[in-house]
């Protein structure tokens, strides 16, 4: 209407006539399909409902007046069944919580090992959550992926407290007996709760990545002469003393071309004369290292738009010099094996724990092969290694976790391949080893306790020396089982190392599926 308030009344007339024709055919619609069934009135509120969870919507959406004007163009005898914000929050979202929490506990209790991933956030109002996460694999074994809950954090973050709270949600939801894992981030105090707990803990290696990379980019590098002639000097630059600064001015850049216009429609302008890509500059965020990487990539993209837009401006940050730039441009990819292995190990669809070990060597490999000519390049060449080293050089001894190395090998796309020495492959496996030779016989003698025809065999009679030879008796048989034990997990173990290797692409769990009956407890394992 706003559009037609300065002309006549004619004007006005002419649009509303157009309201008064579909308002008329919303009514024939109306007359001729009937009033919607109970069946379509649970269908749209449900479909409106997973429309608001689904795309993150605030509640009040229903009560936005273009929402409204959709549906009544659509069909105007579900305006009237669209549910208000009151009655969201205080029936129809708590029913469906209800109903999907009894549906995933049903799945739960149906699983037989579940693994945890918990957060601690903080929303933009400062208030701290916790996320809690729970990984199964279905009847079907398809790894599913739940939010169990979000809640508010009320005290401080102890591991007393924050222990506490884990305790009541995994005793709400009747898993804590089948939680074997919990990875967390490496804070003391969420560490100091999950062993409270006495349940293995796992480090977030994308979170143990993080911590690397921003470490070796803070670093300060002294000045001081440098006879390699391969090497370029530090630059005399007062920006660009280490790789922080560089950062900071690189982020100043950014800035300047978002917060001004003039700027922005200046580097437009030079990507049309240049016939580039209609590409923006990406802005950084302090607590994600990976964001860095992308500005850096961004900026080394618009290089040449970027430098001729700068230059024609006057009150703009100080550009980039020819040696900053060839900093950039080692530093980018000596940061992007960080970002791959970041990005392999945040998959949700397939287990990650088996990757680390390979994922870290291939890792090591990459940063010791790239040739860094910059000052500043090989600087941070050798605190990133440093840094991973002293993260992850105990990883394949099984320290100061075990779970790491054991699971790459009983991958079967790994095995002993990804392991860098094969003393430690082999120590993983006499560990594996003792474990399946105790669950080989926990199983041998259920079998035999259920095969038994007479499970309590008592020769007492009058002839008591039968008896006397009970002790010599009950030694042989126990160290009967012990040896078909050991020696049946000592064959599992050939069986399962002599098959080919898996695909590297492929699933584990498919492997393990295939092989069930072949491989006996170790699938168990």
């Amino acid at each position: 209407m706003k559009l037609f308030e300065n002309n006549s009344n004619n004007s006005i007339n002419e649009v509303q006539v157009p309201v008064l024709k579909n308002q008329t055919k919303q009514l024939l619609l109306s007359k001729r399909f009937g009033i919607p069934s109970e069946k379509q009135k649970t269908d749209f509120v449900r479909s409106i409902v997973e429309m608001i969870t689904d795309d993150l919507q605030p509640l009040s959406f229903v009560e936005n007046s273009g929402f409204q004007n959709v549906i009544r163009l659509l069909d105007s005898r579900y305006l009237e069944l669209l549910p208000s914000r009151r009655t969201l929050t205080r029936s129809i979202l708590p029913d469906l919580y209800s109903t999907t929490k009894n549906k995933l506990q049903d799945i739960l209790k149906k699983s037989s090992y579940i693994s945890i991933t918990s957060d601690i956030w903080t929303s933009l109002n400062t208030d701290s959550f916790m996320t809690i996460t729970v990984h199964t694999f279905d009847s079907a074994f398809v790894l599913k992926t739940f939010v169990l809950c979000t809640l508010k954090l009320e005290n401080s973050h102890t591991g007393e407290y924050l222990s506490q709270t884990l305790e009541n949600i995994f005793n709400e939801w009747g898993i804590r007996h089948k939680i074997v894992a919990i990875v967390t981030d490496s804070g003391g105090n969420i560490k100091s709760a999950v062993n409270k707990l006495r349940i293995p803990h796992i480090p977030c290696t994308a979170h143990i990545l993080n911590v690397i990379v921003t470490q070796a980019l803070v670093f300060r590098s002294p000045y001081g002469d440098n006879t390699d002639n391969d090497v370029l000097e530090p630059n005399e630059c007062q920006n660009t003393q280490n790789l922080n600064d560089l950062l900071k001015k690189c982020r100043s850049i950014v800035t300047y071309l978002k917060k001004s216009e003039v700027a922005s429609r200046k580097l437009a302008e030079k990507l049309i004369q240049l016939g580039a890509s209609k590409l923006k500059l990406k802005q950084d965020v302090s607590t994600r290292w990976n964001s860095s990487l992308l500005m850096l990539e961004r900026l080394v993209k618009l290089k040449e738009p970027l430098t001729y837009a700068m230059l024609s401006l006057k009150d703009g940050p100080v550009m980039l010099n020819a040696q900053e730039w060839e900093v950039i441009e080692y530093v980018i990819p000596i940061l992007k094996p960080f970002e791959v292995m970041t990005t392999e190990l945040s998959g949700e669809n397939y287990p990650t724990l088996a990757m680390v070990i390979p994922l870290v060597r291939g890792l090591h490999i990459s940063l010791v092969s790239k040739q860094m000519r910059t000052y500043l390049g090989q600087q941070l060449k050798q605190k990133l290694l440093g840094n991973l080293n002293s993260r992850f050089k105990l990883i394949e001894e099984q320290n100061p976790k075990p779970e790491f190395s054991r699971a790459t090998l009983l991958d079967p796309r790994f095995k002993k391949l990804a392991f860098q020495h094969t003393i430690n492959a082999e120590n993983v496996e006499k560990s594996i080893t003792d474990e399946l030779s105790l669950l080989t016989s926990e199983h041998l003698n259920e079998e035999n306790s259920n095969n038994s025809e007479t499970p309590e065999i008592q020769i007492i009679s009058n002839n008591e020396a039968v008896n006397l030879w009970s002790f010599l008796d009950d030694k042989l048989n126990t160290e009967q089982t012990q040896v078909t034990s050991v020696s049946t997990a000592d064959n599992i173990l050939k069986q399962y190392f002599s098959l080919l290797h898996s695909n590297r692409k492929s699933k584990p769990i498919d492997f393990w599926i295939k092989h069930k009956i072949l491989l006996g407890e170790l699938f168990n394992l």
